[in-house]
């Protein structure tokens, strides 16, 4: 159980076990999310607080291996865009791709997260199409700061992950991963 859709599911086989990936929406938090599930685990339900809009009274009592939250990021709230979602997961040999859909499908404003096979978050990235969006963006006055002043290119922006060991935490990009930087102005 997810309070938000489920847009993008996909399997990794790391660690001698088997996990299901899932990427939506949490309405809990009004952004995008991607959840870990064991293969032999219970049913499981997004890890919501109790007694809120979106606590579930009956819900399976599994929790997921892992969950994550991606917040919305600046250019989709400076353009109005209802919440933002995770519309595809990547696996690879090497690390699993999450794809956060920041606007409209024809936008091509994207987030993409990379983890390792143990689900530590390596690097995140914005996609050609994002920077060159707020580039217009400040251009029009939408934005009060270049793509070199801004704080989701300059720095690490934290997700949120919870794990039922920990409960929530931030988690940043490693050190020495650094995200995709913008392009240059024309």
């Amino acid at each position: 159980m997810n309070p938000g859709w489920i847009q993008a599911v996909d399997e990794v086989f790391s660690q001698g076990k088997r996990y299901l990936l899932l990427g939506g929406n949490y309405n809990a938090w009004n952004g995008a999310m991607f959840a870990v599930l064991g293969e032999n685990q219970p049913p499981a339900a997004s890890p919501v607080e109790p007694r809120t809009a979106y606590s579930c009274e009956g819900c399976p009592p599994g929790k997921p291996v892992r969950f994550f939250f991606f917040p919305r990021s600046e250019l989709n709230r400076a353009l109005a865009t209802e919440t933002n979602y995770t519309h595809m997961i990547r696996v690879l040999p090497d690390r699993i791709q999450v794809f956060v859909r920041e606007s409209s499908p024809e936008s091509g404003l994207l987030a993409i997260y990379e983890f390792d096979r143990e689900f530590n978050l390596l690097a995140a990235r914005r996609t050609d199409a994002y920077w060159s969006q707020h580039r217009r963006l400040e251009q029009e006055g939408k934005l009060r700061h270049t793509v070199e002043e801004c704080m989701e290119w300059k720095q690490r922006v934290p997700i949120k992950v919870w794990t039922a060991e920990q409960g929530w935490s931030d988690q940043l990009p490693r050190a020495g991963q650094p995200g995709h930087a913008p392009p240059k102005p024309r």
